[in-house]
């Protein structure tokens, strides 16, 4: 009897913690707890946690595990009418509450954010997201919570860049004493060998110059390369590709850091061996299906010529 009646008290609780609520366009969601005060009104932002899952629970967003809040603008009632998604549901939030809702993936991508569901997606599935409001900012209030949160991305950034650039020095250390090979070090970390000296000045900002290249993985795989030669060498031989001196500008940021910081370190007729960190490559984002993030890059370089 005692465990009975402890039962339908927490059922009781339960029910009292929990509410449902509607929009205009009939969407529904669930009050998992009530925040305290009136519904944020329209043109100011809700600051939200939200986490957002498919129907097989794979986490599509998780604010709380990213550490960036999103920040919503609370709708006025002009756009009631025409809303066919759950937008609805931001105009009946209140700072504190938190709710739960599921939502198809075409009310989802194709209502809410006009955009095609996703071939991955199973559009017979459901997404559940819940959100907690954290708080209800005013015009001011989200220019110091952006401010704020640049500065917080820029910091981990520098972070992240900082452990990854002792990770590829490491990694080019350890690939150059493998080979018993010894390359020049620069203030950046990048590390090439002059294999054939060139004559006259080396390259200067904004001057073109013409250059012949391979790009390899530190395993040896080329990726890319202006030179026949080693393109049927590698097997890689395309017909379609001229194969010509790659053309351009010292320093005007047209390829990667780390070429235009080779360049000027070489003179006409020069050829090198670089390795390039990641930070002075393609970082983070990586490139094409073979470059993943993070990967540090070498190329054998000619400076073929310098125009003036």
């Amino acid at each position: 009897m005692k465990n009975a009646l402890l039962l339908v008290a927490a059922l009781f609780l339960l029910a009292s913690c929990t509410q449902e609520r509607k929009t205009a366009n009939g969407f529904t969601f669930t009050v998992l707890k009530k925040g305290e005060g009136e519904f944020a009104k329209p043109g100011t932002f809700l600051q939200l946690e939200m986490v957002a899952k498919d129907s097989k629970d794979s986490v599509w967003l998780d604010t709380y595990k990213e550490g960036i809040p999103m920040v919503v603008e609370v709708p006025g009632p002009e756009s009631e009418k025409q809303e066919q998604g759950v937008q609805g549901i931001f105009r009946q939030l209140a700072n504190g509450d938190s709710i739960m809702f599921k939502v198809s993936p075409e009310m989802l991508f194709e209502k809410t954010w006009n955009q095609p569901v996703p071939a991955n997606v199973d559009r017979t599935g459901f997404f559940t997201y819940t959100i907690r409001v954290t708080n209800v900012l005013d015009t001011d209030g989200v220019r110091k919570f952006q401010q704020e949160q640049v500065a917080k991305l820029n910091a981990r950034y520098a972070v992240r860049m900082k452990e990854q650039r002792a990770t590829d020095s490491v990694t080019i250390e350890n690939h150059l004493a493998a080979k018993n090979l010894k390359a020049e070090r620069t203030a950046t970390g990048l590390r090439y060998i002059i294999t054939k000296p060139g004559a006259g000045p080396t390259a200067k900002r904004g001057q073109q110059v013409l250059v012949h290249y391979a790009g390899y993985l530190l395993d040896g795989t080329l990726f890319d390369t202006s030179i026949e030669k080693v393109a049927k060498e590698k097997g890689a031989y395309d017909p379609q590709n001229p194969y010509v001196p790659y053309q351009l500008v010292v320093d005007f940021k047209q390829v990667i850091q780390g070429w235009d910081e080779v360049l000027q370190y070489m003179n006409k007729g020069c050829k090198v061996t670089v390795f390039i960190p990641s930070h002075l490559a393609y970082g983070e984002r990586g490139s094409g299906e073979r470059i993943k993030p993070n990967t540090v890059l070498s190329f054998d370089m000619e400076l073929v010529d310098i125009r003036k």
